[in-house]
């Protein structure tokens, strides 16, 4: 059976977590900061995995 999950989610919302959840584990501010910029780089080119739709304006549409 082949389904697919639709999850809505706001860009900002998306951030914090990522943010909160490595804080755990990094210590360094800048450093932090740029693991989350890698991970939002390396969504946003997962070959249609994870489409920014742009609806609304700051919303993130991922599609598993």
């Amino acid at each position: 059976m082949d389904r697919q999950l639709t999850l809505e989610i706001n860009l900002g919302d998306l951030i914090y977590a990522f943010t909160e959840e490595l804080r755990q584990h990094i210590r360094d501010e800048q450093l932090l900061y740029e693991v989350v910029a890698d991970l939002l780089a390396g969504m946003t080119t997962a070959h249609g995995k994870i489409n920014f739709s742009g609806i609304p304006s700051e919303s993130a549409r991922l599609a598993l």
